[in-house]
């Protein structure tokens, strides 16, 4: 992008292309903003990222980001790239074109996989909602229409990780609270080298203790990764349902 034409337009696209969704929930645009400027957002200090518009006829019909994130690569000692920022129309020719930038993006860097859709940082909703088409989006979680799975797949990429989002409610028995009632966790789980050992229990009376101290009547849980398998079912043996379930997807940069 090189214009602040085609900001305006990477930050607009959504709206348009979800304005009949009712369960899709908006971004704030400052924060998109804010990931588009490298002067501003801390990713630039570290790593580097890209944005691409497909446009038909002179209207976007899609956007993607190619991303580097040194620091992760650094860490798990990887050459991995990710995509992110990912909408498009119903079209496989679209979505195979902005994949494939993407891709060439991450190899001319000497990266080997790529992986998506993912945020500039760790805390960004990710993922493909796969399930859950019925039931609006929690606050930082990606919504988009059910022919993603479809397009991303037949455009060479095969599943990564699933992340569950659901939600704890009125039968956790929590007492009413005057202000909100409703309560966000995000990525709940625990490192692996804290798995096993009786972490996960400590854990739960914890986020228990926490909910009751502050009143809450409806805590909804956001994309506890389907690997850490403890937290899925401990989250289920304490009456939380999951409603949605978001993909990250992989393809190989190397042959």
């Amino acid at each position: 992008m090189r214009s602040r034409r085609d900001i305006t337009s990477f930050v607009e696209f959504p709206f348009h292309l979800y304005r009949h969704a009712k369960n899709w929930v908006p971004p704030l645009v400052s924060s998109v903003r804010l990931a588009l400027n490298r002067e501003k957002h801390p990713f630039y200090r570290h790593s580097e990222a890209d944005f691409f518009l497909l446009e038909r006829g002179g209207q976007v019909i899609g956007r993607i980001a190619a991303m580097e994130n040194r620091n992760y690569n650094r860490y798990r000692h990887a050459r991995t790239a990710f995509f992110g920022f990912f909408d498009v129309i119903a079209n496989q020719k679209a979505a195979q074109m902005l994949l494939d930038v993407a891709c060439q993006w991450a190899a001319e860097r000497g990266l080997h996989t790529m992986i998506g859709p993912r945020g500039l940082i760790g805390t960004d909703g990710g993922g493909i909602l796969v399930e859950g088409f019925e039931h609006r989006a929690a606050m930082g979680v990606t919504y988009n229409y059910p022919y993603y799975d479809g397009l991303i797949r037949r455009a060479g990429f095969v599943k990564d990780t699933d992340f569950f989002s659901g939600f704890i409610g009125e039968d956790f028995r929590l007492p009413e609270r005057r202000t909100t009632t409703k309560a966000n966790i995000n990525g709940i789980g625990l490192l692996p080298e804290h798995q096993g050992r009786g972490g996960v229990a400590l854990l739960y009376v914890e986020l228990a203790q926490t909910l009751l101290k502050h009143r809450y009547r409806h805590v909804d849980l956001v994309q506890a990764e389907e690997n850490k398998a403890g937290s899925v079912t401990e989250i289920e043996r304490h009456g939380g349902r999951w409603i949605n379930i978001h993909r990250s997807y992989r393809r190989c940069l190397t042959a």
